[in-house]
């Protein structure tokens, strides 16, 4: 509606993100990993395995490759 509420809006959704941090390792994992996907898709799941996340929510397929998470499409 206006510019005040947009703002509140965005807050409100990234107050309820956790943003993690990628680590050098956590690229070279990445390198290593022998699934065809992307490079960015491999360092979201080095990520995930460092911080022992295993679900995540992606309409990408690409994800249902690596058998040790869940991918979940909403």
């Amino acid at each position: 509606k206006n510019i005040k509420d947009a703002f509140n809006y965005v807050r409100v959704i990234m107050g309820s993100i956790k943003v993690y941090d990628f680590t050098q390792s956590d690229l070279f994992n990445a390198m290593k990993n022998p699934l065809d996907l992307e490079i960015n898709d491999k360092i979201h799941l080095e990520v995930m395995k460092r911080n022992n996340i295993k679900t995540i929510i992606s309409f990408d397929e690409g994800y249902d490759k690596e058998k040790t998470i869940i991918r979940e499409a909403v």
